[in-house]
């Protein structure tokens, strides 16, 4: 056993490292001392803020004619003028930039508070936080006139941006478990607050007075910047755990919309903003590009928040899905708005001498929402085939699953109940299979009792559906086991497809499952040890189920276990597979990671995995994973499985480790048959 211990220990670092937390702080009264210092932090960026508050209202109120008094958002004659059409006063420019800087501040203290509260003995999170609450005012425009400058306190403001800038280094160089990673990074942060430190005393400021930007200083700042970022990548690639990994994909996702939305706001507000206020009253773009940049912030501290607190953490991998998605599709969309407004421009003043730019913007508008759904689709389907890498994009997935729960839904009577085909007379509508519905039937004169499975007349006409169809029963007719529904029989009756099998009286496992709750581990073990039994000889003769799960496995009166539906099976070394390239079929909630990714690389292992899902849920009573389709395609590729410990603390050591293994992402990593699985359960 000890061996077995070492080798799930190896495979499952996370389950053991997460319980630990190297970073804590142990001594009552450092615990103490740090909330002085966090609470002292928060005051000082309070009153900062409040005063370049005040200073900024009291600037940016008065129109500013002269080049001389002229500061980053300062109100100029135009934007005042700009005011007094909409009839607004010139208050409400600084009024609504003071409101947003608050409502930041305000977001990023709280957050940081809440952080800070939940885990008061974390010195990594002391860090994080305070970098949270240090960026608050740092980004705010509000800070781009400070009442400090050229007082006895002039270094008050550069004291709190130092410190604010030594956490982001820290939080660069130590997250998410406190090491520096690699050990370099620990040189990193002393060079890069040395840089910072002597920039202020002999290059000064981003800006200098004329409020004209220093491109040499940002550079060479944001190249030390660029370092953390590459180590991160170092760090994520040789040295996380999967949990880890999960952190930095949040992290990088709020940075990556961070950077994106505010140098789209920024560049349009000094780039495209001064080419269309110079044709007329642009207020409200105005105002849309500063909410465009404030909520970039905002999306930062939800990445960040998420990720420090692990939050969703299963989720991030969809997140980043759906955002580059979106992204993908707003560019796109922007891209064909701005050709058809030109378009529609040019035409209109060469036919009727003028732009007309109101009817060109609503043309524009309407070629966009027409395009929507199809460059949605399409954008999806790339993302996820091309750069997830993906067998089937999500959404065809989840039409795919919706669908065949459509198709197979379960009635007392169905379509042929009643009626006589192959000298059967067809009852009731007791089941469903990968390929198509089960009635209970009986038999000419004899009248003992068959199942007989039909294709469903919604697949009749699919690609390859009857090729598939046929293909079961010749597979099902050449394997002969105790614990296998046979096939009996086998024809054709105009437009259907029949396989008839003999008749278990019995529950399969998911009725059992949906009835009791869970399934007691004495009797799953029996269950088990007979379908283990099964699937050997399946792979043993070169055939992969691939569709494992509890409504495929009955238990007669008798107690037996019976494996059915051999619909999506293959054999793993035909050539000649006869499932759609792009379809992955089957049931999403026990697919192995490798059915995802790929249809040619599946050998039985995949089978493991599923009965190793299966297992975890009738024992646990919840399945291992959950979620929509896109949080169990992301959860099945990446997240490690759970210790079923966590939810039945009366699970045997042995019973929970097997069940990891045999739930391991990588199918080299799992038990080599299913045999070695149940006796690996047993304690």
């Amino acid at each position: 056993m000890s061996g077995t211990q070492t080798k799930i220990g190896t495979l499952y670092p996370t389950i053991q490292r997460t319980m630990e937390f190297p970073t804590r702080i142990y001594q009552p009264i450092f615990i103490r001392l740090g909330r002085i210092v966090w609470l002292l932090w928060l005051l000082l960026t309070v009153i900062i803020f409040t005063f370049n508050a005040v200073h900024f209202f009291q600037r940016a109120s008065i129109i500013c004619a002269d080049v001389a008094c002229r500061f980053s958002f300062a109100l100029t004659p135009q934007i005042a003028q700009n005011f007094q059409d909409y009839r607004l006063s010139p208050l409400v420019w600084a009024g609504h930039i003071l409101f947003l800087d608050a409502l930041l501040v305000i977001t990023y203290i709280g957050v940081a508070t809440i952080i800070y509260l939940r885990r008061p003995d974390d010195w990594l999170v002391m860090v994080t936080t305070g970098m949270l609450i240090g960026i608050s005012i740092n980004v705010a425009i509000s800070n781009s006139t400070s009442p400090f400058a050229n007082t006895a306190l002039d270094w008050l403001p550069n004291l709190h941006t130092l410190i604010a800038i030594y956490a982001t280094f820290k939080f660069l160089a130590v997250f998410p478990d406190g090491q520096y990673v690699p050990k370099w990074m620990r040189w990193w942060v002393y060079i890069g607050m040395m840089w910072e430190i002597g920039r202020r005393i002999f290059a000064g400021a981003l800006t200098n007075t004329q409020g004209e930007f220093r491109v040499d200083l940002f550079l060479s700042t944001f190249i030390i910047a660029s370092v953390g970022v590459v180590a991160q990548v170092i760090r994520y690639r040789h040295h996380s755990t999967p949990t880890q990994r999960q952190q930095t994909k949040w992290a990088i996702l709020g940075g990556a919309l961070c950077l994106l939305f505010s140098t789209l706001g920024a560049g349009l507000y000094f780039t495209v903003l001064p080419i269309i206020e110079a044709r007329g009253n642009a207020l409200w773009l105005n105002i849309a590009l500063r909410l465009v940049y404030y909520s970039a912030f905002f999306l930062l501290i939800m990445g960040l928040g998420f990720s420090v607190v692990r939050y969703r953490i299963w989720e991030a991998d969809l997140a980043i899905n759906r955002s580059v998605a979106y992204f993908f599709v707003t560019l796109i969309l922007g891209l064909l708005f701005l050709g058809s407004l030109v378009v529609m421009q040019r035409l209109f003043n060469i036919i009727l001498g003028q732009e007309m730019d109101i009817l060109a913007t609503i043309i524009a508008t309407g070629v966009v929402v027409a395009l929507f759904p199809s460059v949605q689709k399409g954008v999806r389907h790339q993302i996820d085939r091309r750069l997830f890498g993906l067998r089937q994009d999500l959404l065809q997935l989840k039409q795919q699953q919706q669908q065949r729960v459509e198709i197979y839904a379960e009635g007392k009577q169905g379509a042929l109940s009643g009626k006589q085909v192959g000298g059967y007379h067809v009852g009731a509508l007791i089941g469903k299979g990968g390929m198509g519905q089960v009635y209970l039937a009986t038999y000419g004169d004899t009248w003992d009792k068959v199942a007989i499975k039909v294709l469903a007349d919604a697949l009749f006409h699919e690609d390859l559906a009857q090729e598939r169809f046929e293909r079961e029963a010749k597979l099902a007719k050449t394997l002969s086991h105790p614990h296998i529904v046979p096939v009996i029989d086998s024809f054709a009756d105009g437009d259907h497809l029949y396989l008839v099998m003999p008749y278990i009286h019995g529950r399969d496992l998911w009725h059992i499952y949906k009835a009791d709750g869970s399934i007691p581990l004495a009797q799953m073990l029996i269950i088990l040890s007979q379908i283990a039994d099964a699937l050997d000889y399946l792979h043993g003769q070169g055939i992969v189920h691939r569709d494992i799960k509890p409504s495929n496995i009955m238990v007669d009166d008798q107690d037996q276990a019976w494996l059915l539906d051999f619909g999506i099976a293959k054999w793993v070394n035909d050539s000649h597979v006869l499932t759609r390239s792009s379809g992955i079929l089957g049931t999403l909630d026990y697919t192995a990671p490798e059915q995802l990714m790929s249809s040619k690389n599946i050998d039985h292992r995949a089978d493991i995995y599923a009965l190793g899902v299966m297992t975890y849920q009738l024992l646990a009573g919840t399945s291992p994973f959950v979620g929509g389709v896109g949080n169990l395609v992301y959860a099945h590729l990446n997240q490690p499985a759970p210790d079923i410990r966590l939810v039945r603390a009366d699970i045997p050591p042995s019973v929970a480790l097997a069940l990891m293994r045999a739930m391991a992402k990588d199918a080299d990593d799992r038990f080599a048959t299913a045999g070695d699985f149940i006796r690996a359960m047993h304690p």
